[in-house]
């Protein structure tokens, strides 16, 4: 949920309207940004923030566009400050075969074992899309994930559509190399 803080009752439906009609496209390429639902989460509020911060300077021509590249403008700022600190992650299981034993007997999973596997190939697909190099990465991301055409991302990146579409190109090329013989069907 987005709090809204904006002088008339115009703004804040405005800004409502555009949060309705682009909030999950938004927060889905958030997320697969960040990978992690937390980040994501503050991401997204990140970039309504800045949204709501340059409302009066909003123009309607392509709003899509501008509120992608704020998001990954505030992404690259949150990573450029998260770069100095490290990040450890804790493994609560004291082994392998509890840890197992848990994921195996979690409820709800028709098949788990199938679940875990599709999980592991997106988490793996996503973690080298994140691999790659910045300039490759959110061409490939808003293309395939948020289904924006070569025009949109090329306004939104401030790019021409030759460059959109060599770097995506290049980004395919780039994962079809380092994924082969590491997913299994």
């Amino acid at each position: 949920m987005v709090i809204i803080l904006v002088s008339t009752q115009e703004e804040k439906e405005k800004i409502e309207r555009l949060i309705e009609t682009y909030g999950k496209e938004l927060y889905s390429f958030a997320f697969r940004l960040t990978l992690s639902q937390h980040d994501a989460d503050d991401l997204f509020q990140q970039t309504w923030l800045k949204v709501v911060d340059h409302f009066s300077a909003l123009q309607d021509n392509n709003f899509r566009a501008w509120v992608y590249k704020v998001c990954e403008n505030q992404f690259k700022d949150n990573y450029r400050k998260a770069k100095t600190k490290k990040r450890v992650i804790k493994d609560d299981y004291a082994s392998n075969e509890q840890k197992a034993f848990v994921i195996s007997n979690a409820p709800g999973l028709d098949n788990p074992q199938d679940e875990i596997e599709n999980r592991a190939v997106k988490v793996m697909i996503l973690e080298k899309l994140n691999n790659l190099p910045e300039t490759k990465r959110a061409p490939i991301l808003m293309y395939y994930y948020q289904a924006m055409n070569y025009e949109e991302i090329a306004e939104a990146l401030r790019i021409p559509v030759g460059t959109v579409r060599s770097r995506i190109f290049d980004a395919k090329k780039i994962l079809k190399q380092q994924m082969e013989g590491e997913i299994y069907v």
